[in-house]
């Protein structure tokens, strides 16, 4: 039997028709009884109202750093490099997903023969840990040259940290290439000792603050020191978290830029999937975790991702480094889930999810501001007991319901 195009047709439903179905289904009960209070007190709803048309029309989309990039090259699939590493794994990881590497830890001496037949330019390039230093940065840059590869064609991370390297960071600036970023803010850390959401993007608000503090201080306009920050967030296992955390991250920089005065610069945001969520019993599990989580990451319009291994706490595999990988060049190359700039926008969820979020961080960057500043924050607990403090809230809050 052939269905006609109008046996597909359905009637016109409005906001009170879904509100009544619910109800018959609930058996009497309201819809809210099905909401939810999340760690920072955000409620999801079971129900959310549609827009008019118009107002869907008029949705402001939150677009990567690079829109242009995103839709021709994706996002890049990043490998960290840790300290037993060899030449061997960087190539082994290149020819199977990545397109960036993070270096980790090694004297600058050695970043020479672990970069062996790498074409720099051609890979994202960043440092983190022990590699994160001013002596590992002028290091890649001398390889390059000695390569016949120009510096300033590099997309170069130093990854130094605000709080502890501002100083160093900020004498690199007057002589390195534009494109290069020095500062990273790294909110997924704070995620992974226990702050929530919320409190994570508070967190790399503050160090923004931060930063541009230090800079004034050394005779640098904050403006000129923005497009040297890059940010990298958690991604949980729940992806529309992974979402709204992406958007309400470029939300936020564009506010915290607005009331600096500076004119908009685009903001590298990194994500990497989050460790809190990983398990030692069962730990295939992880595999469908951490692809979640790197969905979320992607639909909400990450510059560059990382997964783990399903096995990290155990010991990583170089297999299980590898699906980690691969699983978001599936992404790209088969779902193209790139070719699309911020998919979720419109959404009445996401955008509320999205709105909510920044609010919260944004209050949770005031709360920081008001104990002095990020340094005085963490020096009262405020990356250790300030999350538990919230979940625990959150807990007796759904209970209760």
């Amino acid at each position: 039997m052939v269905m006609a195009n109008t046996d597909a047709e359905f009637e016109a439903a409005d906001q009170a028709v879904w509100t009544e179905m619910a109800r018959r289904i609930l058996k009497g009960a309201a819809p809210d009884s099905l909401d939810r209070t999340d760690e920072d007190g955000l409620v999801t709803r079971a129900l959310y109202p549609v827009d008019a048309p118009d107002a869907r029309a008029a949705t402001a989309h939150l677009l990567p750093a690079f829109p242009h990039r995103r839709l021709v090259e994706g996002w890049q699939v990043c490998q960290p490099v840790g300290s037993d590493a060899a030449n061997a794994d960087i190539h082994e990881a290149l020819g199977s997903g990545a397109t960036a590497l993070l270096l980790q830890s090694g004297a600058p001496a050695e970043i020479g023969q672990l970069l062996d037949d790498v074409v720099l330019t051609a890979v994202g390039l960043g440092l983190e840990g022990e590699a994160a230093t001013p002596a590992h940065y002028r290091t890649i840059i001398e390889r390059a040259n000695a390569q016949g590869e120009a510096a300033d064609r590099l997309d170069l991370d130093a990854g130094l940290d605000v709080l502890t390297q501002a100083d160093e960071g900020l004498a690199l600036h007057a002589a390195a290439p534009a494109g290069h970023r020095l500062f990273r803010i790294d909110g997924w850390a704070q995620h992974n000792l226990g702050l929530t959401a919320a409190q994570e993007l508070g967190y790399v608000l503050a160090g923004v603050a931060e930063l541009f503090r230090a800079a004034e201080s050394a005779g640098i306009a904050p403006a000129d020191i923005a497009g040297r920050v890059s940010v990298r967030l958690a991604l949980p296992a729940d992806m529309f978290a992974g979402i709204a955390a992406c958007r309400a991250m470029r939300r936020l920089w564009d506010g915290i830029l607005l009331a600096c005065g500076i004119d908009p610069v685009p903001v590298r945001i990194e994500g990497f999937a989050s460790l809190r969520m990983m398990s030692v019993l069962d730990h295939e599990v992880n595999m469908l975790r951490t692809t979640t989580a790197l969905l979320g990451g992607a639909i909400g319009g990450a510059d560059a991702m990382a997964g783990f291994g399903h096995d990290l706490l155990t010991g990583e595999t170089p297999g299980a480094r590898r699906t980690a990988r691969l699983a978001q060049v599936l992404m790209m190359a088969e779902s193209e889930i790139a070719r699309s700039l911020d998919p979720a926008a419109g959404a009445p969820f996401i955008e509320s999810r999205t709105d909510d979020l920044a609010d919260a961080g944004w209050s949770a960057f005031q709360e920081i501001e008001r104990a002095g500043g990020l340094t005085a924050a963490i020096k009262a607990g405020y990356d250790t007991g300030a999350g538990r403090r919230r979940r625990n809230g959150a807990r007796g809050q759904n209970e209760s319901r």
